[in-house]
């Protein structure tokens, strides 16, 4: 009846201290749907919505 469709990214995010980029990600109140720890990065499921939001902060780390 209203649902709307919502498109999910994965994103990989490399760098040297990646648990203090997912903090200012928490704070800027972006949605994380999924969240997997790798060895060498760590990949999040975000919204179309919320990834737009991400897009427009600059970062140091590399985003994939």
């Amino acid at each position: 009846m209203g649902d709307k469709l919502i498109n999910y990214f994965w994103i990989a995010i490399k760098g040297k201290n990646v648990k203090r980029l997912l903090n200012k990600i928490f704070k800027l109140k972006i949605n994380i749907s999924s969240i997997k720890y790798e060895k060498d990065r760590v990949l999040l499921k975000i919204s179309y919505e919320d990834y737009k939001k991400k897009k427009k902060k600059k970062t140091t780390y590399q985003i994939n």
